[in-house]
């Protein structure tokens, strides 16, 4: 179905169109890993503190227990 879709949007759509499509699809599935993080924290009970590491190119997720 997918392709059927990509296919008919390709063949009538201007090209400006499809770049605009292709940005916002980028965006979007550049956006998913904010919402996993969004929802990480929102389950978390108690303050969560987060550390990123420039060097070791790595974040840390901390909580502080009570």
């Amino acid at each position: 179905m997918n392709l059927v879709i990509i296919s008919l949007t390709a063949a009538w759509a201007s090209q400006f169109t499809l770049f605009s499509a292709t940005l916002l699809l980028s965006h979007n599935i550049m956006c998913i890993g904010d919402f996993a993080m969004i929802s990480y924290a929102s389950s978390q009970k108690g303050a969560l503190y987060t550390f990123d590491d420039t060097v070791k190119k790595k974040s840390y997720f901390f909580e502080r227990k009570e």
